[in-house]
């Protein structure tokens, strides 16, 4: 009986171990109930000191509600936040558009300076032949008519104000 009681010690599950029935205790019932009150004890016992104590409890619960509150912040930026490729590739745009701009800016500046100076080589020309004095002053101003060789002035018409009252009494006779 000892390597029995051996046996049952060594036993450190969730259950305590049950007591057999001595010989001569012949009621069964009373001895259910005893061992049922004496395991709901054991179970009681062995759940207390496996419980978690509140500041365990409280701890891993904020534990739990922040790594919630993170992923829930992760789900939202996922929508708005760009991964590398996506930053890459708009950087890669934006650097292109930047040269095509540039590139532009360059050749509408060299076809400018091209034109000015056709432009004057043009004037000079035309004042060589018309003036061969040079006592014809070039005009550069946008406002002032300059006659350039190969552009045919517009005829000038003469202007014509009328208000309504004049054509009213012009009628009325």
């Amino acid at each position: 009986m000892s390597s029995a009681a051996n046996n049952t010690s060594n036993n450190t599950g969730g259950k305590k171990p049950l007591k057999f029935v001595s010989e001569g205790v012949s009621n069964i019932e009373t001895q259910k109930i005893r061992e049922q009150v004496e395991q709901k004890k054991y179970e009681s016992e062995y759940k207390r000191k496996t419980r978690k104590s509140l500041r365990d409890q409280l701890r891993s619960n904020a534990i739990s509600k922040q790594r919630q509150y993170n992923g829930l912040v992760r789900d939202r930026e996922s929508f708005t936040r760009l991964s590398k490729d996506e930053l890459a590739f708009y950087q890669n745009s934006k650097d292109e558009a930047l040269k095509k701009e540039k590139e532009l800016n360059e050749y509408l500046n060299a076809k400018a300076t091209s034109f000015e100076k056709k432009k004057k080589a043009l004037l000079k020309s035309s004042n060589a032949t018309a003036n061969p004095e040079g006592s014809l002053k070039v005009k550069t101003s946008l406002n002032n008519n300059i006659q350039i060789k190969g552009i045919k002035p517009s005829t000038s018409r003469p202007k014509i104000k009328i208000s309504m009252k004049k054509l009213n009494k012009k009628l009325d006779k």
